[in-house]
């Protein structure tokens, strides 16, 4: 079996996508509506880099399986020009890449999910704390009670 390689869609009379070939294109679950979004979609090379990013960055653990799931081994067709750079290239990196490449990126992934998760409830309960103490200057005031500008004041 050959690797899988992008294939550009066409509009042409005729023309019918090759076996084996999923459709990238928007408006699907694989189309690039990042580059759309950041207006990037009429310059390929930053499109591409824009997707990337998402994917890298962004991307769920669960759309990245649902990518290897349903596009591994499978040509992807586009409608860029197959002499410029594509999204669908980074989908066929993704789809194709080892399993313990990715199971490494997803455990990352999820540690860095759960460390701002712990970082989210910590920020919450130092709230709750401010919320529900005696005074908002207390918790919040950087100096000790004595060297605070009203202490020693009477109210």
């Amino acid at each position: 079996m050959s690797e899988p390689v992008r294939i550009q869609r066409k509009r042409s009379k005729g023309w019918k996508m090759p076996p084996n070939t999923v459709s990238v294109t928007r408006p699907g679950i694989f189309g690039n509506h990042v580059a759309l979004v950041c207006g990037a979609e009429k310059d390929p090379p930053r499109a591409v880099e824009i997707f990337r990013g998402w994917v890298d960055k962004v991307a769920s653990p669960a759309w990245k399986a649902r990518v290897r799931q349903d596009l591994i081994g499978k040509n992807l067709a586009c409608w860029c020009a197959l002499d410029q750079p594509c999204h669908a290239d980074v989908l066929l990196e993704l789809a194709n890449a080892p399993a313990a490449l990715l199971e490494g990126q997803v455990s990352q992934l999820q540690s860095a999910r759960m460390a701002e998760a712990r970082e989210r409830d910590r920020l919450r309960s130092n709230h709750r704390d401010v919320v529900a103490g005696d005074g908002f200057e207390k918790a919040t005031s950087p100096l000790p009670p004595s060297t605070a500008p009203d202490a020693g004041k009477e109210t």
